[in-house]
């Protein structure tokens, strides 16, 4: 069996969490699957076309930092968007966006919740 090789740049977390897009927070829709520095995959309730570019706001869960150190803003443009069904039988759009214009320190933010969510993952 052939050993597949990773060819992200970055390494990714795979805590979940609630994600806004466009300033719709829609509850129960809107689900960050995994993020690295260079996008995120998240599960959305319709679908978004490819090659969409939009404003993304996302929340990192909170490690005691305030709220204003957790939220990242960014423009981000949609890679990929897949239907699939949850365990409970509903549809959902799984919706890689990569980030196109981020600010060092946003960038910044997703590494540091990334490297210690992965650390917290290796000490489970």
């Amino acid at each position: 069996m052939t050993e597949r090789k990773e060819r992200r740049r970055h390494p990714r977390s795979r805590t979940g969490f609630a994600l806004e897009i466009e300033g719709q927070k829609e509850p129960g829709i809107s689900h960050v699957e995994n993020i690295s520095q260079s996008g995120v995959l998240c599960h959305i309730g319709r679908p978004i076309d490819e090659m969409t570019i939009m404003a993304v706001t996302i929340v990192l869960p909170s490690r005691g930092e305030a709220a204003n150190e957790n939220q990242v803003e960014c423009e981000g443009v949609v890679v990929r968007c897949e239907p699939t069904e949850g365990s409970d039988g509903k549809e959902f759009y799984r919706v890689a966006i990569f980030f196109m214009h981020i600010s060092d320190e946003a960038r910044s933010r997703i590494a540091r919740f990334v490297e210690e969510d992965l650390q917290d993952t290796e000490i489970q």
